[in-house]
C-alpha cells in the first residue's frame, strides 16, 4: 500500500552530528564531478566514487588520502547520466550498485541500475560481468539522483530530484540481467532553503541499516529506520545535519561504522567531508 502524500518533514529529532571535517583532497583531476560515493567494504577506509554525466561508464576507488587507487569500466556500457551509487553486502557478497537515473528533461522511456560485484586489486580494468536493469517509473519518465539500496533486503531505492515534492520509488530486490518496473512508495520534501536549494541530491543507507540520510544542497537529513523495514522511515522524522560549504554537493554515503557521513562536491580538486555521530 502506498503511504499517504506528500510527507513534509518538519520534525528534527534524533542523532546529532558534529562539525564537518576534511577528511582529504582528490586532487586528480579524472575526477572533476564527484556525483556518487559509497565505503569499500573490501578496503576499509577506501570509497568508490564516479563522474556525472559526460563521462564514460567507470567508477574510482580512492584512499584514505585522496590518492586514485583503481579505475574500473563496465564493458560494453555507455553512460548516460550516472547520479549516484551504493555500496552493500547482499548474500554474503560484497556489491556496487551504480544509477545511470539522471534524466533532466524527462525523456528516456527508462533508466539503468548496474550491479557489479567489489571488485580487486588496483590501477586500471574492465569489468565484463556485471547484472543490468532496465527500469521503467510508473506514470513516465523521472529525473533522480538518488539511488539507496536496503543492506538487509536487497531491495533499491530511487527519490525524484524535483522542486517541491519528489516521489519515491522502491525495485525489489533485483537478480538477474532484465527489465523491471519501480513501485511508487510515497514522496517527500524539506522545507529548509529556498525552492532551488531543496531538490535531493543524494542519498544512503547506514551498513548496519538502522538509518538513511538524504541532502540537498543546503544540508543532510537522517531518518531511523524502525525494525518493521526500510520503508517505515516514512513514518518518522529526521534530524538536520549541516553540511560543509561546497561548490554543488550531491554525493553523501556512510562509513563503514555507519556512524561516520561522507560527502564530496563536483569541481576539482574535491574535498572529502566527514561528519561524525555525536
Amino acid at each position: 500500500m502506498t503511504l499517504a502524500l506528500p510527507l513534509l518533514i518538519v520534525a528534527q529529532t534524533g542523532r546529532t552530528y558534529g562539525a564537518p571535517v576534511l577528511m582529504a583532497t582528490i586532487t586528480n583531476q579524472v575526477i572533476n564531478e564527484s556525483s556518487g560515493i559509497a565505503p569499500s567494504r573490501r578496503y576499509p577506509g577506501e570509497y568508490y566514487t564516479h563522474n556525472d554525466s559526460g563521462d564514460s561508464a567507470r567508477f574510482f576507488r580512492v584512499g584514505p588520502s585522496g590518492d586514485i587507487r583503481g579505475t574500473y569500466s563496465l564493458k560494453g556500457v555507455q553512460a548516460r547520466d550516472w547520479e549516484d551509487m551504493a555500496s552493500a553486502q547482499i548474500d554474503g557478497k560484497n556489491y556496487l550498485y551504480f544509477g545511470d537515473i539522471g534524466d533532466n528533461n524527462s525523456q528516456y522511456s527508462s533508466v539503468f541500475i548496474y550491479r557489479v560485484e567489489e571488485p580487486t586489486g588496483a590501477g586500471n580494468q574492465e569489468i565484463a560481468n556485471f547484472q543490468k536493469y532496465e527500469v521503467t517509473y510508473p506514470g513516465g519518465a523521472r529525473n533522480a539522483e538518488t539511488l539507496m539500496v536496503d543492506p538487509k533486503t536487497g531491495d533499491i531505492w530511487i527519490v525524484e530530484k524535483k522542486t517541491g515534492s519528489g516521489s519515491i520509488y522502491r525495485l525489489r530486490k533485483p537478480g538477474k540481467s532484465g527489465k523491471y518496473k519501480f513501485e511508487r512508495r510515497g514522496s517527500i520534501s524539506f522545507p529548509d532553503g529556498l525552492a532551488p536549494m531543496r531538490v535531493i541530491t543524494g542519498g544512503a543507507v547506514a551498513p548496519d541499516g538502522k538509518h538513511l540520510v538524504m541532502r540537498t544542497y543546503a544540508f543532510a537529513y537522517e531518518f531511523p529506520i524502525p525494525g518493521k523495514g526500510m520503508e517505515s522511515f516514512l513514518e518518522t522524522t529526521c534530524s538536520r545535519i549541516q553540511t560543509p560549504p561546497q561548490v554543488q554537493g550531491e554525493a553523501i554515503t556512510y562509513a563503514l561504522d555507519s556512524n561516520r557521513l561522507v560527502t564530496t562536491s563536483e569541481g576539482t580538486p574535491c574535498a572529502v567531508w566527514g561528519i561524525t555521530a555525536q
